[in-house]
């Protein structure tokens, strides 16, 4: 091809002439030669079969860093790519690896997994240790859902609970955001972080540590691309241990969620038929 266009454009050969001559598709030849005289670069470089490599080298390079970091923080990426695709990839970069993740069980449900949980607690003290981090600048982060449908559980009657949901409203600078599937995605949890980050000023000088789980919506490129430019430094929870090592859960959600349903069957009392 090399050949080719060099006899075409020192106008040795016309086209169709070179094309036959050194056995390659004149209508190829032909483009080749016209993106030359506009000015673009084309590839030279011969490809096994007819498909194109999906991600340029730094692309691909952005990805896996992408992939390595993600690991580093307890929330390794599980989206879909084509059994082709992976093996150029493994190929391009072999110190990547695809792993399976250890399957749910009943033991897993009840206990932890030793390994997983020491590997958390290894990380965890090595941020510490990089940036000695106060308690002011450790944050935890979660999502939990709530029923618009209330029901009504079995009470006793006698005290009247307090509704501290519906009388106080939310607390001060609180913000909204609702999505139509009515779950967690990826831009809302980075318009929520942007939120975050207004609030605690986190710089190179006063960092922050936010533990979170390994959701989905954590792992989008632009979401930890936002926490690293900000200095907010995240660490994931192992899989299937956020009830025991996720604060918000162990601490928080279920006296807020009993409070919830408290004042939702306080409300439904004071208007019935509603």
């Amino acid at each position: 091809m090399r050949r080719a266009i060099k006899a075409v454009l020192e106008s040795k050969s016309s086209e169709r002439v070179a094309a036959k001559r050194y056995e390659i598709p004149r209508t190829t030849l032909h483009d080749h030669i016209k993106a030359i005289k506009q000015g673009s670069l084309i590839n030279l470089e011969p490809k096994l079969g007819r498909f194109e490599q999906t991600f340029t080298a730094e692309y691909e390079k952005q990805l896996c860093k992408h992939i390595k970091d993600l690991d580093n923080r307890l929330m390794p990426e599980k989206q879909m790519a084509g059994k082709g695709f992976f093996s150029n990839f493994k190929k391009r970069n072999p110190d990547s690896a695809l792993r399976t993740p250890e399957p749910t069980s009943l033991s897993r449900a009840t206990g932890f997994n030793k390994a997983q949980v020491n590997r958390f607690y290894d990380l965890l003290l090595k941020l510490q240790e990089q940036f000695s981090f106060q308690a002011s600048q450790v944050y935890n982060a979660d999502e939990t859902g709530v029923t618009t449908v209330h029901k009504n559980d079995k009470v006793l009657s006698g005290k009247n609970g307090e509704n501290w949901l519906s009388d106080g409203g939310a607390p001060p600078e609180s913000i909204g955001f609702a999505a139509k599937s009515g779950w967690m995605n990826g831009e809302l949890f980075l318009q929520w972080l942007q939120h975050f980050e207004r609030h605690v000023h986190s710089s190179e000088a006063d960092p922050i540590l936010l533990i979170l789980d390994g959701h989905s919506s954590h792992k989008e490129l632009s979401f930890i691309e936002y926490a690293r430019d900000h200095h907010i430094h995240m660490l994931s929870t192992p899989p299937h241990t956020t009830h025991r090592l996720q604060p918000l859960d162990c601490a928080f959600f279920k006296p807020f969620k009993q409070a919830y349903g408290s004042a939702g069957a306080t409300w439904m009392r004071r208007n019935p038929g509603a």
